[in-house]
């Protein structure tokens, strides 16, 4: 799974419900305000979500971003509701990865 210094994927959900995020660090919270979750099929970028703006994830505590099609709440910083996209994308060809805001993995 793809991370980016504490912070890493913990889960894609297999059926495209949402995708979760966990800060590894026993003792710092993360500003991962401006990070990407970004999705890439054969290489190429098919979807990218962006965290807003100072959003925190404390330490030990993860974060999910749900899509449009799981129905469930915005309740931000631990729930995110994607309204944009249906279902995150699944299957062998998809990869998924966390990009810091300047795009470095």
């Amino acid at each position: 799974s793809s991370h980016t210094g504490n912070v890493r994927i913990l889960e894609v959900n297999p059926d495209g419900n949402y995708v979760r995020l966990f800060n590894t660090s026993a003792h710092r919270d993360e500003e991962i305000g401006g990070y990407m979750i970004q999705q890439n099929v054969a290489g190429r970028p098919v979807t990218v979500f962006r965290f807003p703006p100072r959003t925190r994830l404390k330490a030990l505590s993860h974060t999910t971003v749900w899509s449009a099609g799981s129905l469930s709440r915005h309740n931000p910083p631990s729930d995110f509701l994607w309204k944009e996209q249906h279902k995150w994308g699944t299957g062998p060809e998809c990869t998924t990865i966390l990009c810091k805001p300047n795009g470095q993995v």
